[in-house]
């Protein structure tokens, strides 16, 4: 949901991406010794993603919708969730 306002607020979505590139460095070697060698760096990058606003904001109002009964619904599963483990907790106190 987030997320969603978000892109509305911006007028564009991030996306990332992983960007590997090698860095030339100094390893430790089998027993202790150093040497140079090369490892691999990984980055996340952002990058702008044009989306279509009235999809969002469509999406976004569909969750705002849905958010009540969702969060019913996990209410009801902590409740058995408690009950279970209460019970459990009381056979082996």
């Amino acid at each position: 949901m987030r997320d969603l306002e978000r892109t509305i607020a911006r007028g564009y979505a991030i996306e990332y991406r992983v960007r590997t590139y090698p860095v030339y460095t100094t390893c430790r070697g089998y027993k202790g010794t150093i040497h140079p060698c090369w490892r691999d760096r990984v980055q996340r990058v952002p990058r702008r993603v044009n989306v279509n606003m009235d999809e969002v904001r469509r999406r976004a109002a569909d969750l705002r919708a849905r958010i009540p009964a969702l969060s019913a619904s996990a209410d009801r599963g902590a409740g058995q969730c408690r009950a279970t483990y209460a019970q459990i907790a009381a056979q082996e106190g």
